[in-house]
């Protein structure tokens, strides 16, 4: 029971210091059906639809619910034009609109991944071979497959470890619908999330709803990313600021807007976004957080590599993934809070020898957040949680906290290890300002164990 008070505490404070209102709160966790959200008009002056503003708040359409993985025969009837998207069901089912399968067929493959700005570097003792090693193991990179069609749909494969659910997992999303779908490892369960859920998702691993606005767009020129020229757009949110760069890329087809939307809802604006257009698709994306009266640069987001017609040309887009069964429950977390191998964090040093003693992690804010060794996360710590680090080799290491986006972004230090390392909560909107604080080794304590 404390633990589900502090919890909702969390989350109540966290909404309220972004200015959300009580009404908003209520679609934190949703477990029964909801309708897309209504997009709260910003504050400020905003630019005409021309400019890129957002539509009327999409309407529920009517669809054909299947099982997952299975087909349907429902037939059209109505001669209307074409509504606007609808958002998921949000009791563990997902209805699909004419899943022929020639429509799920990858047709585009983009790599890339994210930068964490201001990640620091190595300590001068610090093996340059296991910390490349070790940067590679935990990299924050996609894997985006677009399908070809009308019926746009997209999946985002999670590779690594560096992420708040467990390697393998997948994102998934539909032209049709507003909302994405995290499947789970081997796509045992799958989720679905609400407009709103992604940012919360990436950060700290949970399902909580972010209240949405229209935002302001301005366009800012072009520039070129992947070989490919791209239009530069500033969108601004009562959170942050994102510089996206969209290029046209005719084989993404409908499928092109989706990965526009989910950058587009990190940064706290509806997806219904007119940015986000069919035959275009997003290559970088670059975001600043607003806090306070100030706004910091946090992390980007870039496209190396676009692979078109990909082979094999049955790699099917299937949401929800064949065989899963919908889930209400938790999300899934990573097994281990600490993302690397006791062989990769002795690594850190090369061939000096682990020290017998451990390191003890403390995150005292009300966020979760990664913990970085010279430049490596290596442990991904949630709000008031205690974790033991252990297989590190004695010496100087370069330390700081942080979150996946970068809104939250501790001072760097350099520090003796082992000892005991505490992210002392401040105001959640000045975080930069927390040091990490460190102190002999403590005598040993109940926490998580190191592997």
């Amino acid at each position: 029971m404390a633990e589900l008070l502090f919890d909702f505490k969390r989350t109540m404070r966290r909404a309220c210091l972004l200015g959300i209102s009580s009404l908003a709160l209520g679609a934190c966790e949703p477990t029964g059906f909801q309708p897309g959200p209504r997009p709260v008009r910003s504050t400020a002056s905003s630019t005409s639809q021309s400019d890129g503003t957002a539509p009327d708040t999409p309407r529920p359409v009517e669809a054909v619910r299947v099982l997952p993985g299975g087909r349907s025969s429902a037939s059209a009837s109505s001669a209307s034009p074409a509504p606007p998207p609808a958002s998921f069901t949000l009791d563990g089912s997902v209805r699909r609109v004419r899943p022929y399968e020639k429509e799920e067929i990858s047709n585009v493959v983009l790599s890339g991944g994210w930068t964490w700005r201001g990640r620091p570097d190595p300590a001068t003792d610090a093996s340059p071979k296991g910390v490349g090693r070790a940067k590679k193991a935990t990299a924050a990179d996609w894997r985006i497959d677009l399908s070809t069609g009308t019926y746009g749909r997209m999946r985002i494969a999670l590779p690594s470890r560096g992420f708040s659910v467990p390697a393998g997992s997948e994102l998934l999303a539909l032209k049709s619908h507003y909302g994405t779908v995290l499947s789970w490892p081997r796509h045992s369960f799958y989720r679905v999330l609400a407009p709103g859920s992604v940012r919360p998702l990436l950060d700290e691993g949970r399902a909580d709803v972010v209240p949405l606005a229209t935002g302001q767009f301005t366009k800012k020129g072009a520039s070129r990313r992947a070989d490919r020229a791209t239009k530069k757009w500033l969108l601004t949110s009562p959170i942050g600021e994102l510089d996206l760069e969209v290029a046209l890329l005719p084989e993404a087809a409908q499928s092109g807007p989706l990965l526009c939307r989910l950058f587009v809802e990190l940064v706290g604006i509806h997806p219904s976004s007119k940015v986000c257009q069919a035959g275009e698709v997003p290559l970088f994306a670059s975001y600043r957080w607003r806090l306070d009266d100030t706004v910091r640069s946090g992390n980007w987001f870039e496209v190396t590599r676009i692979q078109l017609n990909p082979v094999p040309a049955t790699n099917r887009i299937v949401v929800p993934p064949a065989g899963a069964k919908a889930s209400t429950r938790a999300l899934p977390l990573p097994k281990s809070r600490l993302l690397l191998t006791g062989d990769e964090r002795a690594a850190l040093r090369g061939s000096q020898p682990v020290s017998a003693k451990r390191s003890r992690l403390r995150n005292g804010s009300e966020r979760a957040l990664y913990l970085l060794l010279d430049g490596v996360a290596v442990a991904w710590v949630e709000p008031d949680e205690v974790v033991t680090l252990g297989s590190l080799p004695a010496g100087s290491y370069t330390v700081q906290w942080r979150s996946f986006l970068g809104d939250v972004v501790s001072e760097t230090t350099e520090k003796a290890l082992p000892a005991r390392i505490d992210y002392k909560f401040a105001d959640p909107l000045s975080d930069a300002s927390a040091t990490p604080q460190t102190s002999a080794t403590p005598p040993p304590s109940p926490s998580k164990p190191s592997d």
